[in-house]
């Protein structure tokens, strides 16, 4: 299953953590467990596409190095918040509201 999800997330150019975390709720896994595994599984999928980057593209260093510090503690502050602030089914309703806004967002794009 996850080697389907990285080909389509890669063939598409999104993150694969918007396939495989509904997959994963609809086959009855708790939605806290599967965004932090999820969340685990980030840094290597963005690694591999980092270092494929690193030999196609010129990359600004300086960006890079801000958006990487903004970008771990934006993580460290939502893991905070949906571990001790959130519940389950709260949890489940933010993924499906994000997902439907990154949907709607697609959809605008396409039209516009």
């Amino acid at each position: 299953m996850g080697a389907i999800v990285g080909f389509l997330a890669g063939l598409l150019g999104i993150g694969g953590g918007a396939i495989i975390i509904p997959l994963l709720i609809y086959l009855g896994y708790d939605a806290k467990q599967t965004a932090i595994t999820v969340s685990f599984m980030i840094p290597f999928s963005t690694l591999s596409a980092f270092l494929t980057y690193v030999y196609l593209i010129e990359i600004d260093w300086i960006l890079l190095g801000v958006v990487a510090v903004a970008a771990a503690l934006g993580g460290v502050i939502g893991n905070h918040i949906m571990i001790f602030k959130l519940s389950v089914e709260q949890t489940r309703k933010f993924i499906a509201l994000s997902l439907y806004a990154i949907g709607i967002k697609m959809i605008w794009s396409l039209i516009s």
